[in-house]
């Protein structure tokens, strides 16, 4: 049985790569809004232009990160290589087919389309060519394979580079906002996420196994089981993401300029979340999905509780550090060309608000790795399903005083709700013996927090302060109190 310490290192190990990637590929995300901020401002275009690359960016959140790799990988890890191709090619064959539906529907519908993503703004399909819309909706049924491949290579362990289409999909994104706007800004845009796709999805082909292309093996048997699995895992992940679709929706409401304004925000907020949460859940569930796979349950707890230990310090420092280091992060990022200080302001706010949700996130994360991992993925989307509907109720205040922080504090409500929803089906504990922070856990974490408090001393003590100085010091902080606690942490778990 393996220790908690080798459980530990496995996780960072395997992760460390996958990180690498996903630190590039969110890196370039920021990259993109900042560009997007400083091209379009905050005004319909820049609303328009957010609601335009939220289209694929929602596919990529549903089938990457929750739907396709919670049904996928525990059965492509189950399976021979041959079993595995046939799995990926009728997967792929449906989900093509499924998608480019829903391309069809944006091609024929679009004013459909913006009533639901963002039902306050005044006509954004006067300002967007027909030709734009296509472009969106023929990238649709390739984000869509995009997501197949991904799970298919992390199921082998290629997260590398199944963690690179992001970065590949944002620098052709970026290269458009760098070079068109003077041309024709939204159809550059709708262009360039046409062409982003295309390259993601071929950049994965080319490295998949030959067994996903062997024909001769045929299409495989229909397994109703997994056609479950998949309805459910796609079901779940899409409420997972709904709070956030629907906030955005509901800041349309309070006036133009809004939905850029959260996007903004959250962007901010999924840079952190994207390289360390994301990473240990990608990991976590290929771990999981193996060993319960191979009924080894105890180790299975193990590891899924290292993995909360590790998601929940980073999620903590990163609340407090980046909660400090806001105001300056968001003058650093976003304070050019059409954004004005005011805005930046707004963004700052908003952001501090989201950060309150990364713990929740970490849990709610590593505890649906954990169900997923089990193939109980139907409990996963009655706990989104149950968030979902409480948020109507979590967003009236915002909605009902017209206040954009009240309306982001709903989210992270609902994230809180359902942390604990998922972690009562996957029976993790918080505190305790066995539980994800025991007294040896919790000192570590103290001893962390009295690291922690060092720099936030500095920055409020320092003679000189300036936007640079107070980052580099959060930096240092961050860095110094997450490895004080995991190794600390990990130290005690060893003399256990």
């Amino acid at each position: 049985m393996k220790s908690a310490p080798r459980i530990q290192a496995g996780l960072l190990g395997a992760g460390g790569l996958l990180a690498i990637a996903l630190l590039a590929g969110r890196a370039s995300g920021l990259a993109r809004e900042v560009l997007l901020a400083a091209t379009f401002g905050v005004s319909l275009q820049a609303d328009v232009a957010v609601l335009l690359l939220t289209v694929p960016d929602l596919l990529v959140n549903i089938l990457l990160a929750g739907g396709l790799s919670a049904a996928l990988v525990p059965r492509l890890r189950g399976k021979s290589d041959q079993a595995a191709g046939q799995l990926f090619r009728r997967t792929g064959g449906w989900v093509v087919a499924a998608f480019s539906l829903i391309g069809v529907f944006v091609v024929a519908a679009p004013e459909a389309l913006f009533a639901i993503l963002a039902p306050g703004l005044p006509g954004p399909t006067r300002i967007v060519a027909g030709t734009a819309i296509l472009m969106v909706a023929l990238s649709i049924p390739l984000t869509a394979l995009s997501g197949v491949s991904t799970a298919y290579l992390n199921a082998k362990d290629k997260f590398f580079v199944a963690g690179t289409g992001t970065l590949i999909f944002n620098l052709v994104v970026i290269s458009s906002l760098l070079f068109l706007p003077a041309v024709n800004g939204l159809l550059g845009l709708t262009v360039a996420i046409f062409a982003g796709a295309t390259i993601r999805l071929l950049s994965q082909v080319v490295v998949l196994p030959r067994s996903a292309f062997d024909f001769r093996g045929g299409w495989g048997t229909k397994d109703r089981a997994f056609a479950l699995a998949f309805a459910a895992g796609i079901a779940a992940s899409s409420f997972t993401l709904l709070p956030s679709i629907l906030l955005r929706a509901g800041a349309s409401l309070l006036g133009t300029g809004n939905v850029a304004l959260f996007n903004y925000a959250q962007k901010l907020v999924e840079l952190p979340v994207g390289i360390l949460i994301t990473t240990i859940s990608t990991v976590a569930l290929t771990r999981l999905s193996s060993q319960f796979a191979e009924g080894q349950e105890r180790e299975a707890r193990q590891t899924l509780v290292s993995a909360v230990r590790m998601a929940l310090f980073l999620a903590i420092f990163v609340v407090i550090f980046g909660g400090l280091a806001a105001d300056e992060a968001a003058s650093l990022v976003f304070l050019r060309g059409a954004i004005v200080d005011h805005e930046v302001r707004q963004i700052a706010i908003l952001f501090k608000i989201a950060l309150c949700g990364v713990p929740f996130v970490a849990f709610s994360s590593l505890a649906a790795a954990a169900l997923n991992a089990q193939l109980r993925t139907t409990q996963v989307f009655r706990a989104t399903a149950i968030s979902v509907a409480l948020l109507p109720i979590c967003a009236l205040p915002g909605l009902y005083f017209s206040s954009a922080t009240l309306l982001m504090a709903a989210l992270v409500g609902s994230q809180a709700v359902l942390a604990w929803l998922l972690a009562r089906r996957a029976e993790l504990r918080l505190l305790g013996s066995g539980g994800v922070i025991s007294r040896q856990t919790g000192l570590a974490l103290g001893t962390g927090l009295m690291i922690a408090a060092i720099p936030v001393l500095l920055i409020f003590l320092a003679p000189f302060q300036n936007d640079l100085f107070t980052l580099a010091l959060c930096a240092l902080g961050f860095i110094a109190a997450v490895a004080t606690s995991l190794l600390i942490s990990k130290e005690w778990a060893r003399v256990r």
